[in-house]
């Protein structure tokens, strides 16, 4: 089997297992999260010089520092794989990263495993804790089909992100973040317990189908 192939195709069909997927079950293997570089695979932005940039930690949604397209990168120590780039003006994200300082596509490179398998990982959560609130009480029956409604909708958006040429992206993946992080949100207004540590900053945010990050008043 072609492992790169494969490693770029991950189904999360049931929580479980992270099995590759291909045409038939026999050659369907289980994998463990295994590093891989992906960046290769994107397209290459040339980003226009006639607007401002942030380099953004898409974990904490913290601001590293401007970015000027026409310098790029002077020290590749601090370039860490996964950052993001924003325009400043709209906030919306462009690109990320690569590990040798180019900026890409984040509509064109795949997501790297640690957001795959993160993204997975706190879907099944979510369904074990609805699960379970459901069974102590602490949420009602129709709560419960709610928050469901929305990981069914997010496995089924995962899968047919992954049809277009068997891979989920870097923009795919920050937006099914962004939904889970808004089913762990209703999950603890309904039942009055501690937040869920959100996948992606808190100052990331659908607003009509584009994710951006939103500006602080400060800024």
């Amino acid at each position: 089997m072609n492992l790169t192939r494969n490693l770029t195709a991950v189904v999360l069909v049931s929580c479980g297992v992270i099995s590759t997927s291909l045409p038939s079950s026999a050659d369907t293997e289980t994998t463990t999260v295994r590093r891989t570089t992906f960046f290769g695979n994107g397209q290459e932005l040339t980003l226009p010089a006639t607007s401002t940039y942030v380099l953004v930690d898409p974990n904490t949604g913290n601001v590293k520092g401007a970015f000027d397209p026409t310098r790029g990168f002077t020290d590749l120590r601090t370039v860490q794989p996964g950052m993001i780039v924003i325009d400043q003006p709209t906030g919306k994200i462009i690109a990320t990263v690569s590990p040798s300082g180019k900026t890409i596509d984040v509509a064109s490179v795949p997501a790297i495993n640690s957001l795959i398998v993160s993204i997975y990982t706190r879907r099944c959560e979510l369904e074990r804790l609805i699960t379970d609130s459901l069974a102590n009480g602490t949420i009602s029956p129709t709560q419960a089909n709610l928050m469901r409604t929305e990981t069914d909708k997010i496995a089924s958006q995962e899968f047919v992100a992954k049809q277009n040429g068997g891979i989920l992206t870097y923009a795919d993946a920050i937006s099914l973040a962004i939904a889970l992080n808004g089913v762990g949100d209703q999950l603890v207004s309904f039942t009055h317990t501690p937040g869920v540590t959100p996948l992606l900053g808190s100052r990331f945010a659908n607003v009509n189908g584009q994710i951006v990050m939103v500006r602080s008043s400060a800024e």
